[in-house]
Order: C-alpha cells, then sequence, then structure tokens
C-alpha cells in the first residue's frame, strides 16, 4: 500500500507533510520522559501535603487548616498552599539533611525549619512574627506544619 501526497499549488507548504510531522511528534513526544526535574536534593518534598497555619505565644491560639504543593527540583523549592497573603508562596532551597531556608513571596520574610529538619512525610516552617530582641524572651512564631 502506498500513500500519495497531492500539493494543491508549488508555492504553498506541504500541508499534509506538516500534519503528518505533527502527528509523529504527537505519538513520540517532544523528547524526555516529561519530568526536567533535577534530582532532589535531601529529603524528597515533591507533591501535595495537608496541614495549619498556626501562631505561638500569647492567649489566642489562631490555626488554619490548609494543602499544599511543593515543587521540588534539586536543592529549589517553591512551596504553594491555599492561604492568601502571608504564608501563600514560598521559594527558596533545602539542604542534604532537609533544612529548608525560604522566602515568603509576599512580606519578604524568611521562614526556616526552625524546629526539626524536614523529613519525606513532615515539613515545619517557621518565622518570628517579630524581630527577637536581645536580651529579651523570643518573641512568638508563626508556623506552618505539613504532612502527606
Amino acid at each position: 500500500m502506498s500513500i500519495r501526497l497531492q500539493f494543491l499549488s508549488a508555492g504553498r507548504p506541504p500541508v499534509a507533510l506538516a500534519l503528518v510531522a505533527l502527528c509523529i511528534v504527537g505519538l513520540l513526544g517532544c523528547g524526555g520522559d516529561g519530568d526536567s526535574r533535577e534530582p532532589p536534593i535531601g529529603p524528597d518534598l515533591q507533591g501535595t501535603w495537608a496541614g495549619v497555619y498556626r501562631q505561638t505565644g500569647g492567649g489566642n491560639a489562631m490555626v488554619t487548616a490548609l494543602t499544599a504543593t511543593i515543587i521540588h527540583d534539586g536543592d529549589a523549592i517553591i512551596i504553594r498552599t491555599s492561604l492568601t497573603g502571608l504564608g501563600a508562596r514560598f521559594t527558596g532551597t533545602i539542604t542534604e539533611d532537609g533544612e529548608l531556608t525560604l522566602l515568603d513571596a509576599f512580606d519578604g520574610e524568611i521562614w526556616t525549619t526552625y524546629y526539626k529538619k524536614a523529613t519525606t512525610d513532615d515539613v515545619e516552617i517557621a518565622d518570628f512574627l517579630t524581630p527577637p530582641q536581645a536580651g529579651e524572651d523570643l518573641p512568638p512564631l508563626q508556623v506552618i506544619s505539613l504532612v502527606r
């Protein structure tokens, strides 16, 4: 069986050939396995998480449930949460042993794994509500705890 392609005019691009090429690209893909991430540094945090936002200290314990998605590419980390404003989006890095340093896109504050290092199923990041002052007790923290 042979397939004959005819072109209607000499000045036009070969439409039939272009369609065949698109079908081949669609079947084979555009190279790679579809996952261009670098292997994760430290515990692999990639995926979806559930958790809470809370504040420590003071009489009013505020706790808000949230969900999060973490993108982990090499040592780069992006966290997007269901919160709005403060604590909604972070970018930063992770070390081999699970220490995170993240920048909150809303207010530019640095959040870290203050209490414990991140693991594949437990991430807890924190930021002081006010800057610590020499000679005073540590101020309250805002904390996001995630599990999966």
